[in-house]
């Protein structure tokens, strides 16, 4: 969560089948703080933007809808900031991502016509 430009998005997670619920829910974060609407559309999908003070908004959203379990993706601008907070009720789990590469292992080496990217 360090960089300065971060793609967001936010996803929410009922008890019960209330998915048609989520313009609703977007609409009462944009109430919490305007500036959100330049973050997010009223799905939950985020466009590049710079990291304001957006984890104690949906802290409070969340707090409103204490069943509603809300995961808020980010993707910064450097290739290692990649991190997910869950809220519910109020409150926050934050998990930083861990990017892991399998070490050199000569004996899974393949020729070229066999790799697939």
């Amino acid at each position: 969560m360090n960089s300065y430009l971060i793609r967001y998005c936010l996803e929410f997670t009922w008890p019960n089948d209330e998915a048609d619920q989520i313009a609703a829910l977007m609409g009462e974060l944009f109430e919490i703080d305007g500036r959100l609407g330049e973050v997010f559309d009223l799905t939950g999908n985020g466009e590049l933007g710079t990291a304001q003070n957006i984890i104690p908004q949906i802290a409070q959203l969340s707090a409103r809808h204490p069943d509603v379990v809300m995961t808020l993706w980010g993707d910064g601008e450097e290739a290692h900031d990649l991190w997910c907070c869950y809220f519910k009720g109020g409150a926050v789990q934050m998990s930083v991502a861990t990017i892991h590469y399998d070490p050199f292992c000569e004996d899974v080496l393949k020729p070229i016509s066999e790799v697939t990217f």
